[in-house]
């Protein structure tokens, strides 16, 4: 033949999503060896997107990419508009399910006090706030982006 190899069908749920194909040619002797490896892009989800300012509260967060399979947790940065407050690393914990997407979810808390501490997992909030929510993807490498807004105060001005 021409040493062509052709291979379809699906990966596996739980598995590698490596295809290893080894190809022995009379002539010129020798082996041939491809790879292949299938990558998905991971998506960012929020349970909600508009934060209410004046009371504590949490954002629920999933991370889905199904690049991932037997990964047990994927970590998730959080930065905030406001100057002064400090990023913070998430890390979201796999589902434990065996699913052809595998999701992971935990939540970041909000607050509206307090003092601004890197590593703490919360983030105090005013009105206007913009959280920006990111996940490093490493397989297509890039990386997928959520947004959440802090409410803020609506004010009506009636003039003549």
């Amino acid at each position: 033949g021409d040493g062509a190899v052709d291979i379809r069908g699906r990966s596996s749920l739980c598995g590698a999503d490596v295809m290893r194909v080894t190809y022995a040619d009379a002539v010129p002797a020798g082996s041939r060896v491809a790879e292949s490896v299938t990558s998905f892009a991971g998506a960012v989800a929020l349970g909600n997107r508009t934060i209410d300012p004046s009371a504590a509260s949490s954002v629920g967060v999933t991370v889905t990419d199904r690049d991932l399979h037997n990964v047990s947790s994927v970590l998730l940065y959080v930065s905030s508009s406001r100057l002064g407050e400090p990023s913070e690393t998430l890390t979201l914990s796999a589902d434990g399910a065996c699913s052809l997407v595998p999701t992971f979810s935990g939540s970041l808390a909000t607050s509206p006090s307090g003092t601004p501490a890197e590593g703490d997992s919360t983030i105090i909030v005013a009105p206007g706030d913009l959280l920006t929510f990111t996940y490093a993807d490493a397989a297509p490498v890039g990386t997928a982006v959520a947004y959440a807004r802090v409410a803020d105060d609506g004010t009506l001005a009636l003039g003549p």
